[in-house]
Protein backbone atom coordinates (compact mmCIF):
# COMPACT_ATOMS: atom_id res chain seq x y z
CA UNK A 1 0.00 0.00 0.00
CA UNK A 2 2.78 2.73 0.52
CA UNK A 3 4.78 2.20 -2.52
CA UNK A 4 1.36 2.79 -4.67
CA UNK A 5 0.48 6.08 -2.25
CA UNK A 6 4.41 6.50 -3.16
CA UNK A 7 3.89 6.14 -7.01
CA UNK A 8 0.51 7.94 -6.64
CA UNK A 9 2.66 10.77 -5.03
CA UNK A 10 5.40 10.89 -7.49
CA UNK A 11 3.25 10.72 -10.81
CA UNK A 12 0.94 14.19 -8.82
CA UNK A 13 4.33 15.76 -8.90
CA UNK A 14 5.68 14.99 -12.17
CA UNK A 15 1.96 15.81 -13.54
CA UNK A 16 2.36 19.28 -11.54
CA UNK A 17 6.15 20.20 -12.52
CA UNK A 18 5.95 18.30 -16.06
CA UNK A 19 9.86 19.31 -17.85
CA UNK A 20 11.77 19.93 -14.54
CA UNK A 21 11.03 16.16 -12.20
CA UNK A 22 10.93 15.23 -16.33
CA UNK A 23 14.42 16.29 -15.95
CA UNK A 24 15.03 15.11 -12.70
CA UNK A 25 14.12 11.58 -13.06
CA UNK A 26 16.03 10.94 -16.30
CA UNK A 27 18.24 8.04 -16.28
CA UNK A 28 21.67 8.74 -15.80
CA UNK A 29 23.23 7.83 -19.21
CA UNK A 30 21.04 10.31 -20.81
CA UNK A 31 21.35 13.48 -18.24
CA UNK A 32 23.10 16.39 -20.29
CA UNK A 33 26.97 16.60 -18.87
CA UNK A 34 28.60 19.84 -17.76
CA UNK A 35 30.48 20.08 -20.75
CA UNK A 36 26.89 20.26 -22.78
CA UNK A 37 25.62 22.95 -20.79
CA UNK A 38 26.52 26.24 -21.74
CA UNK A 39 25.07 29.70 -20.31
CA UNK A 40 22.97 32.10 -22.04
CA UNK A 41 24.63 34.87 -24.24
CA UNK A 42 22.47 37.09 -22.00
CA UNK A 43 24.47 35.95 -18.44
CA UNK A 44 28.02 36.21 -20.15
CA UNK A 45 29.42 39.63 -18.76
CA UNK A 46 30.56 41.44 -22.18
CA UNK A 47 33.32 44.11 -21.31
CA UNK A 48 34.98 46.74 -23.54
CA UNK A 49 38.59 45.25 -24.90
CA UNK A 50 40.53 48.69 -23.12
CA UNK A 51 39.21 47.33 -19.38
CA UNK A 52 41.37 44.88 -17.24
CA UNK A 53 40.37 42.14 -15.47
CA UNK A 54 37.94 41.62 -13.23
CA UNK A 55 40.19 41.50 -10.65
CA UNK A 56 42.12 43.82 -11.52
CA UNK A 57 39.71 46.37 -11.18
CA UNK A 58 38.59 45.19 -8.02
CA UNK A 59 41.82 45.41 -6.87
CA UNK A 60 41.93 49.00 -8.27
CA UNK A 61 38.58 50.22 -6.35
CA UNK A 62 40.10 48.32 -2.91
CA UNK A 63 43.27 50.51 -3.28
CA UNK A 64 41.84 54.15 -3.31
CA UNK A 65 39.93 52.83 0.31
CA UNK A 66 41.33 55.44 2.40
CA UNK A 67 43.23 54.34 5.98
CA UNK A 68 40.51 54.18 8.65
CA UNK A 69 37.64 53.67 6.49
CA UNK A 70 36.25 50.63 5.32
CA UNK A 71 33.94 48.90 2.61
CA UNK A 72 31.48 46.28 1.78
CA UNK A 73 32.11 43.62 -0.68
CA UNK A 74 28.76 44.38 -2.14
CA UNK A 75 30.12 48.37 -2.52
CA UNK A 76 33.03 46.96 -4.19
CA UNK A 77 31.22 44.64 -6.53
CA UNK A 78 28.87 47.85 -7.31
CA UNK A 79 31.50 50.23 -8.18
CA UNK A 80 33.41 47.17 -10.23
CA UNK A 81 30.66 46.41 -12.21
CA UNK A 82 29.75 42.87 -13.29
CA UNK A 83 31.30 41.16 -10.79
CA UNK A 84 29.36 40.03 -7.10
CA UNK A 85 30.30 40.41 -3.48
CA UNK A 86 31.28 36.67 -3.49
CA UNK A 87 34.15 37.49 -6.52
CA UNK A 88 35.39 40.56 -5.03
CA UNK A 89 35.98 38.01 -1.88
CA UNK A 90 37.32 35.34 -3.94
CA UNK A 91 39.69 38.11 -5.65
CA UNK A 92 40.46 39.14 -2.16
CA UNK A 93 41.38 35.78 -0.54
CA UNK A 94 43.29 35.09 -3.90
CA UNK A 95 45.77 37.67 -2.56
CA UNK A 96 47.09 35.19 -0.11
CA UNK A 97 48.59 32.89 -2.59
CA UNK A 98 51.14 35.41 -3.78
CA UNK A 99 54.60 34.66 -2.27
CA UNK A 100 55.12 38.29 0.19
CA UNK A 101 57.68 39.47 -1.88
CA UNK A 102 55.15 39.46 -5.45
CA UNK A 103 52.01 40.43 -3.39
CA UNK A 104 49.74 43.66 -4.78
CA UNK A 105 50.01 46.51 -2.32
CA UNK A 106 46.00 45.93 -1.46
CA UNK A 107 44.68 46.69 1.40
CA UNK A 108 42.44 43.71 1.70
CA UNK A 109 41.96 43.84 5.52
CA UNK A 110 39.35 47.46 4.98
CA UNK A 111 36.54 45.35 3.09
CA UNK A 112 33.95 43.90 4.99
CA UNK A 113 30.83 41.89 5.14
CA UNK A 114 27.34 44.36 4.79
CA UNK A 115 26.72 43.74 8.63
CA UNK A 116 29.74 45.73 9.32
CA UNK A 117 31.35 42.32 10.46
CA UNK A 118 34.96 41.11 9.45
CA UNK A 119 33.80 37.79 7.36
CA UNK A 120 35.29 34.27 8.85
CA UNK A 121 37.71 32.88 7.01
CA UNK A 122 39.82 29.24 7.39
CA UNK A 123 40.65 29.12 10.95
CA UNK A 124 40.39 31.84 11.98
CA UNK A 125 43.99 33.40 12.14
CA UNK A 126 42.97 35.63 9.24
CA UNK A 127 40.09 37.08 10.81
CA UNK A 128 41.95 38.18 13.81
CA UNK A 129 44.80 39.95 11.47
CA UNK A 130 42.25 41.81 9.81
CA UNK A 131 40.90 42.74 13.15
CA UNK A 132 44.56 43.68 14.40
CA UNK A 133 44.89 45.73 10.87
CA UNK A 134 42.19 47.45 11.20
CA UNK A 135 42.30 48.37 14.59
CA UNK A 136 45.76 49.76 14.15
CA UNK A 137 44.54 51.68 11.66
CA UNK A 138 41.58 53.33 13.98
CA UNK A 139 38.49 51.54 13.33
CA UNK A 140 36.76 50.77 16.10
CA UNK A 141 34.48 47.21 16.80
CA UNK A 142 31.50 47.33 18.85
CA UNK A 143 31.03 44.86 21.49
CA UNK A 144 29.19 42.50 18.89
CA UNK A 145 32.47 42.83 16.45
CA UNK A 146 30.75 45.54 14.34
CA UNK A 147 32.14 48.67 12.48
CA UNK A 148 29.84 51.51 12.28
CA UNK A 149 29.60 52.40 8.37
CA UNK A 150 28.56 55.80 9.98
CA UNK A 151 31.74 56.29 11.47
CA UNK A 152 34.49 54.49 9.63
CA UNK A 153 32.74 53.57 6.01
CA UNK A 154 34.08 54.86 3.05
CA UNK A 155 30.87 55.04 0.96
CA UNK A 156 27.33 55.55 3.04
CA UNK A 157 26.04 50.92 1.93
CA UNK A 158 22.47 53.30 3.22
CA UNK A 159 23.03 56.58 1.00
CA UNK A 160 19.93 57.76 -0.20
CA UNK A 161 17.27 54.59 1.84
CA UNK A 162 15.27 55.26 4.25
CA UNK A 163 16.47 53.68 7.64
Amino acid sequence: MRSLALAVLINGYIGLFGDYWGEVWRPWSTRPTWSDLTPPSSHLVKEAPDLPPVYERVLDVVRQIPRGQVATYGQIAQIVGGCTPRMVGFCLASLGRYPDEERPDVPWQRVINAQGKISPRGEGLGALLQRELLEAEGVEFSEAGRVSFRRFGWLDPYEGEER
